[in-house]
């Protein structure tokens, strides 16, 4: 072979091996950018499970103090009806009292 060919082969392989070191800091970085996106990827989902446990813990809340209001409301139902019971049988006693007070009277 003549002293032309070894050096073109020489050159190429050269220019090889350029290209496979760019190859290979290429898929380094590839590998070091995929880490930081599935560190990411980890660190949203962790996220997304924390905000998912503070909602239920907060829809949970809710759910309870609704329960309670409701019960309240009942309780206050329940006595604004006794009330009024007790007035509309005061209010025809207080009649009836009065009736009779008025034929005595008379």
């Amino acid at each position: 072979m003549s002293q032309d060919v070894l050096n073109q082969i020489l050159t190429k392989l050269t220019v090889i091996e350029t290209d496979l070191r760019d190859v290979k800091e290429d898929v380094k970085s590839l590998k070091s950018k995929f880490e930081l996106f599935e560190s990411n990827q980890q660190t949203f989902h962790e996220l997304l499970r924390e905000t998912r446990l503070e909602y239920d813990t907060r829809d949970r809340i809710s759910s309870e103090r609704h329960e309670e209001l409701i019960n309240r409301l009942s309780f206050i139902e329940a006595d604004v009806d006794h009330a009024i019971n007790k007035t509309n049988r005061n209010e025809r006693e207080l009649a009836r009292v009065k009736k009779q007070i008025e034929n005595n009277l008379a």
